[in-house]
């Protein structure tokens, strides 16, 4: 007796894409690559970002420098950069922005001041007000961080000290 294998059917339905659902998909991600990568490397939202919290830290860290040592902070925010100052030892008590000569040391970068500068491309507009022992500030603030089409508003609120974004 004699033994055979079975014939394969004639044809047999392949499994896969056709060449139009490759080049549909192809299409597809190709729009996605144009209109998502540009966005995801810019930088520009992130320095933004950075650099507003950045600056709300440093205006509440003069209320808090203020309070704790119970000395006034001036906080100075022109040209694109912030610096925090507070007056000699012997004049604590003052609001007179020209008292204010001795710069706030950054307590992570000891002997540095507590001073920046935003990165190009970013504006901020400019202020100057000062935080008394209590904490309160000498006027109502409110600081515009921009950068192109993103802006970002800090508040201060001048009879408590109140800092918020």
């Amino acid at each position: 007796m004699r033994v055979t294998k079975p014939s394969p059917p004639a044809f047999r339905k392949q499994g896969g894409f056709s060449l139009t659902e490759l080049v549909l998909v192809l299409i597809i991600v190709g729009l996605l690559a144009a209109v998502g990568l540009p966005r995801f490397f810019d930088d520009d939202p992130f320095e933004h970002r950075g650099f507003s919290d950045e600056l709300t830290g440093a205006i509440r860290y003069a209320q808090q420098h203020a309070v704790a040592t119970n000395c006034g902070v001036r906080v100075r925010i022109a040209g694109g950069s912030y610096e925090l100052f507070r007056p000699a030892a012997t004049n604590c008590d003052s609001t007179n922005p020209g008292d204010f000569t001795q710069a706030v040391v950054h307590p992570a970068k000891r002997p540095n001041a507590f001073a920046a500068s935003a990165p190009a491309g970013i504006s901020v507009t400019a202020a100057d007000f000062v935080f008394t022992p209590s904490g309160a500030a000498s006027a109502n603030q409110a600081v515009t961080v921009s950068a192109g089409a993103l802006s970002k508003t800090i508040n201060v609120v001048a009879s408590t000290g109140y800092v918020y974004e």
